[in-house]
């Protein structure tokens, strides 16, 4: 489950800095992979790991039944329809 959480963390974290930035078509020089982190970003990093671990955690249990797929797949249609409404 470790790998789950670093996981959504970083795509949380990359997601939040694209948004922070302005949505960017490149990243700036500052946003390199391997640079340090600054105190607020390490604090940010924790809160957002925070929750995820609590969410990860609390969804574990979560037992889907054989109708989810479907489910998932209006919603995810559903989102689809958001992102190309928000790009035109």
């Amino acid at each position: 489950m470790r790998t789950v959480e670093q996981q959504l963390t970083g795509m949380i974290i990359a997601v939040l800095s694209f948004q922070v930035l302005g949505r960017p078509k490149t990243a700036p020089a500052s946003c390199t992979m391997g640079n340090a982190r600054t105190s607020l970003q390490k604090k940010a990093v924790a809160s957002v790991g925070a929750q995820v671990r609590a969410f990860v955690r609390d969804t574990a249990v979560i037992e889907i039944d054989n109708g989810s797929g479907r489910k998932a797949e209006s919603i995810l249609t559903f989102l689809d329809s958001l992102a190309e409404r928000e790009l035109n």
